[in-house]
């Protein structure tokens, strides 16, 4: 047997390790190197079309945003939801596309759906003055009374982007509309003076804001109302006008002549209400003449008085003729208080109160019997024209005896 080992089973040396270690340590290396640079190859390719993709889907949602603005603008508000669903479809985190589509079913008529939707985004911001007077809206088409009053309030409270001052004040008057129609003057007119404390001073806000004071039943806001824009606006016919016929209306007739007066120079139209100012504006002159105020001097008072004297015995004795007949009248109401009044002014002339009138006490006396004699004889013989009718509005605003409606 031969005692030499074949090459095969010879041990291999370290010389001859090392060469291949290295060998399969490079080739190794290469290898994760290719697959390093290919993962960060396919990592910036990925990254560049996801980054591609969400740029485009921003463009989309935004484009579909603006043409559901636009078809929003246009009160078109089926096209809107359906522009504005997609709007969120590529941006569903998109405050602006969930504002504009509640407003769109809101316009659209899909009121339920609307009030969900605002109500959510109310859960969202509580402090929104937009979202909560959307919402009294809705809450007063559906006749939620409580939580539209609610909702109103918590917008004229709310934040508002841009114009706060000016949406404030479109939500005060709103809701001021509402509680009127609501039968609610007291808060009305509370929300009406919260208001005009923060009202700019424009003349067609404090018309506007007068309008609503009369419609509350407030006369003396409503006139100062009106007031103000005619000292904004000095030749603003409507702003005198109103003002004139407000100050009409609560029996200040210098004032009232003085407003209509400057209004009538300001339109020199032929319309019927400039007639109709005309008249009033005359009306408001002679009921000047024919005051019996006790503001007024005593001497003017007295002419005042007798020149009212006249007229109201002229009516008395037409009145007695119109009613009296041939054959003995019958006895009426009518022509009991027309023998009751025939002999108060018999009386009066006997007493010489006539003549007396230069006393408070003789003046107010003759007041009321003047002012009685107006009353009595509308209410049998019908309504008066001319100085009885005015003396009677006289008698309807200053006498303390209520006017008998006839029968």
């Amino acid at each position: 047997m031969n005692s030499e080992t074949s090459p095969a089973a010879r041990p291999v040396g370290t010389a001859e390790i090392v060469p291949a270690v290295k060998s399969l340590l490079l080739r190794d290396g290469l290898t994760f190197l290719v697959l390093c640079v290919s993962a960060g190859l396919l990592f910036a390719g990925t990254s560049l079309l996801f980054g591609s993709f969400s740029t485009r889907r921003a463009e989309l949602a935004k484009e579909f945003v603006e043409q559901g603005r636009q078809a929003l603008d246009q009160h078109q508000p089926e096209t809107a939801i359906e522009d504005l669903r997609t709007a969120l479809e590529y941006g569903p985190e998109d405050r602006t596309s969930h504002l504009l589509l509640a407003e769109a079913l809101a316009e659209g008529h899909h009121t339920q759906e609307a009030m969900n939707y605002f109500a959510g985004l109310r859960e969202v911001d509580p402090a929104d003055g937009f979202i909560n007077f959307q919402l009294a809206r809705l809450y007063r088409q559906t006749n939620a009374t409580e939580r539209a009053i609610d909702a109103y309030r918590a917008a004229t409270l709310g934040i508002w982007d841009g114009d706060g001052v000016g949406k404030r004040l479109q939500v005060q008057l709103e809701f001021s509309d509402y509680l009127i129609s609501l039968g609610r003057l007291g808060p009305a007119r509370a929300e009406l003076l919260a208001a005009t404390g923060s009202a700019p001073e424009s003349a067609a806000i404090f018309i506007r804001l007068g309008d609503e004071f009369h419609r509350a039943d407030d006369p003396e806001d409503a006139l100062g109302s009106y007031q103000k824009a005619v000292h904004l606006e000095p030749a603003n016919f409507e702003a005198l006008s109103k003002a004139g016929q407000q100050a009409y209306e609560m029996h200040q007739y210098e004032e009232a002549r003085h407003l209509l007066q400057l209004a009538l120079k300001k339109n020199k139209t032929e319309k019927p209400e400039i007639h109709e100012l005309a008249m009033m504006s005359d009306n408001a002159a002679r009921l000047e003449e024919l005051s019996l105020s006790r503001d007024l001097p005593d001497e003017e008072r007295t002419a005042h008085l007798r020149l009212a004297m006249a007229i109201a015995k002229s009516r008395l004795a037409t009145c007695i003729t119109h009613t009296s007949t041939p054959a003995a009248p019958a006895v009426t109401p009518g022509s009991q208080a027309l023998d009751a009044l025939t002999a108060r002014w018999k009386l009066a002339a006997a007493s010489g109160l006539h003549e007396a009138l230069a006393d408070e006490a003789s003046q107010d006396q003759m007041t009321q019997l003047i002012f009685d004699t107006e009353i009595q004889t509308a209410n049998v013989c019908g309504t008066p024209s001319g100085d009885d009718a005015l003396l009677l509005l006289l008698a309807d605003s200053q006498t303390l005896t209520p006017r008998e409606k006839p029968e």
